[in-house]
């Protein structure tokens, strides 16, 4: 959680420092982005650190509004600049300023640090309650995703235009008429008014925009009103977190990390690119053992606190292979750009991936606090496929002190995003009043909890002893880790209290004592587990054979025999038919495992070509036919004791269709050593097998 006021971090150890003035470290005045601001969209603003201040010393500064007006919150350092505000030198960065308050006027932009409170900067905010600019529509453009405005039936459009301006350059990329908008009524909410959402598809380059709207016969003589929406256009190219492990076609959870920030945390331990930081925070070698900046207390030691992410805590550490891990590489600039309601249809247009969890890495503190929407699970019903289930999206605000903390955060967010489980805090973090009831950890009765789980009444996750057996492993004492006996607090027993409600309080029942719902412990307890597990049940990791296409096929023979091999990647199922060899079956219902399947198929006569059918196409292939021994392939299989005979070994061949197309090429022999490596092991050793004694 963020709290506001002093913010100012340094080195964790280092001796305290004396500070002068404000004027010591910044150059005052600063700038902010131009012209008015309304409720919505905040505004930038950036003030230029003196060339001989030491950027370590001066890690976070805290905004405050001078005004008494508006909320506290961090400012950043920019190592490198703010582009359109401070160029080429180190700055003190503060992003959306006056981000959804209502006021009028001219704000007093004052900064904090170690040094007296002082101007820095004034920006102005126009509160335009009830006017159709206020932008509540999604504000990513890509693909398939519009720029919208909800809630404002009858709005005529003629004479407005749509003013996109570079946000970093100022330079007006694109008026666009409103006139052009599509009007879609949403008939879930007709019967309520007839809710009417305007829609454009801009033409712009990727990139950072403000969007104006302005009023008037023409560009060139509209007046502009205030405003200054901020639209961000993402190419939404999505690149592999974890080399090898996604299959495209997969019936899988499709998660994508995006950053947003990151900046901010360029010169601290343990935080590096997006795709570092999220492999990182997975957990996906396992749990992390300390903190990747350690607290040193006097005598020396070194306190550290063991953390599991997400991939490290059961059950997803066993089904991994039911989900894809992508990351964006382009920066998103709003915090809010993919956190908008489980319900709207306009959550994930464009990212051209079924069964979408976006998880935001925000690193300039902007954000404050993580947190998660809820997974669309209605309570005692069940989705009963995939289809039926919209995740919600999860956003991680990155402390700048500690990254392996973020990682047991991550895994509790996804309870909420992924499975629907509900906080079991005994406090509310949010401030509001009320218990965030919901199944299946947080029920009102014990009677309800005697009907929806009494049958794990006394049952310990199993997890809970894989923890111990790690902490152990790692010489950390779990009394010291969590301060309680984790297999009893994780026992399966109606627990009052929590879930926002008080301590004991017999107004809501939670499953168990501790649980990674409360963020006490990893463990997610019997009961949580049963309902992720059924989630990732409707999700099967695998691909539907994707055709000849997609498998790696090799053919060898002699005199006598012919063999081929054809290897069926990792989670991808064979065809429903099977494979066919000159006509004749082979690897009838055949279905790829966790790792390469190869199938071999074999026939009693030496053949120049053969054709290999899966079903529905048919393709002739050349055999390749020459055996030899070359010492410049990788050995498939060693000798056993006692046999002197080396593993066979094949040349690299190109193979052709007969036909002469050059259509389909197919590498036989140490060619497919990776791709089809297997299927080269498989006929080599069918080169070398006894004969019949016919021959």
């Amino acid at each position: 959680m963020f709290v506001a006021g002093l913010a100012l971090l340094g080195p964790l150890g280092a001796e305290a420092q004396e500070f002068g003035d404000i004027e010591d470290f910044l150059e005052l005045p600063g700038v902010c982005e131009s012209g008015p601001i309304t409720f919505g969209p905040g505004v930038d603003c950036a003030v230029a650190i003196r060339d001989d201040v030491d950027l370590d010393d001066i890690w976070f500064v805290g905004f405050v509004d001078g005004n008494d007006q508006l909320g506290g919150q961090e400012c950043s350092v920019a190592a490198d600049g703010v582009p359109g505000l401070v160029e080429d030198r180190p700055a003190v960065w503060c992003r959306d300023l006056g981000k959804g308050e209502f006021f009028d006027g001219i704000v007093d932009g004052q900064l904090e640090g170690p040094w007296e409170t002082a101007s820095a900067f004034e920006y102005e905010i126009e509160d335009l309650r009830g006017n159709f600019w206020w932008f509540n529509g999604p504000h990513l453009l890509a693909g398939g995703r519009p720029l919208a405005i909800t809630d404002v039936p009858d709005l005529d459009l003629d004479g407005l235009w749509l003013r996109f301006v570079e946000r970093r350059t100022g330079e007006v990329a694109l008026d666009l008429p409103a006139a052009s908008a599509a009007q879609v009524v949403d008939p879930a909410i007709d019967e309520l008014g007839g809710i009417v959402s305007y829609r454009w598809q801009p033409e712009l380059d990727p990139g950072s925009y403000r969007l104006w709207f302005c009023e008037g016969d023409s560009p060139e003589t509209c007046a502009l009103l205030p405003g200054g929406h901020h639209v961000q256009v993402h190419d939404l190219e999505f690149l592999e977190l974890v080399p090898g492990h996604n299959v495209i076609d997969a019936e899988r959870i499709n998660v994508v990390f995006f950053g947003s920030g990151m900046e901010a945390l360029a010169h601290v331990e343990g935080y590096g690119s997006v795709e570092e930081t999220a492999r990182t925070m997975l957990g996906w070698d396992g749990p992390v053992s300390t903190y990747l900046t350690a607290f040193e207390g006097e005598d020396g030691s070194v306190d550290g606190r063991v953390r599991w992410g997400p991939f490290a805590t059961e059950p997803m550490a066993s089904d991994r292979h039911r989900f894809n891990l992508w990351y964006a590489p382009q920066p998103l600039d709003d915090i809010d750009t993919l956190f908008q309601s489980v319900g709207d249809p306009l959550l994930h247009a464009g990212f051209d991936l079924p069964n979408v969890h976006a998880v935001l890495l925000q690193g300039d503190g902007r954000l404050g606090r993580s947190d998660a929407r809820l997974a669309s699970l209605a309570d005692r019903e069940f989705p009963e496929t995939a289809n039926e289930l919209v995740f919600g999206n999860t956003r991680m605000n990155l402390e700048a002190f500690d990254l392996t903390n973020a990682t047991q955060v991550l895994t509790h967010e996804w309870g909420h995003a992924l499975f629907g489980l509900r906080d079991e805090y005994a406090f509310n973090p949010f401030g509001t009043d009320g218990i965030g009831y919901g199944d299946p950890n947080c029920l009102r009765t014990l009677d309800e909890a005697e009907t929806l789980y009494g049958d794990l009444f006394g049952i310990v996750d199993p997890f809970a002893e894989t923890v111990l057996a790690q902490l152990a492993e790692l010489g950390r004492d779990p009394d010291q880790e969590f301060g309680f006996d984790l297999i009893e607090a994780t026992r399966i027993e109606p627990t009052p209290g929590g879930c926002y409600g008080d301590p004991e309080d017999p107004a809501v029942y939670r499953p168990n004592i501790s649980s990674a719902m409360n963020e006490t412990s990893p463990v997610f307890g019997a009961v949580s587990r049963r309902q992720m597990e059924a989630v990732l049940g409707l999700f099967s990791g695998r691909a539907d054979h994707r055709g000849l296409d997609g498998v790696a096929i090799a053919c060898t023979g002699d005199d006598d025999s012919t063999s081929c091999g054809i290897e069926i990647p990792a989670f991808v199922d064979g065809p429903d038919a099977g494979f066919t060899i000159d006509g004749e079956a082979c690897g009838a219902g055949v279905g790829g495992g966790d790792g390469p399947t190869v199938v071999t198929c074999e026939l009693d006569a030496a053949a120049a070509a053969v054709e290999i059918g899966d079903g529905g196409e048919v393709r002739t292939l050349t055999v390749e036919r020459e055996i030899v021994e070359t010492t410049t392939s990788t050995t498939t299989a060693g000798p056993t004791e006692g046999d002197d005979e080396t593993a066979a070994r094949t040349t690299a061949t190109t193979l052709d269709d007969s036909d002469g197309s050059g259509s389909t090429r197919l590498i036989a022999g140490v060619a497919l050593v990776g791709a089809g490596a297997a299927v080269f092991a498989v006929l080599a050793m069918l080169s070398r097998r006894p004969r019949s004694a016919s021959r």
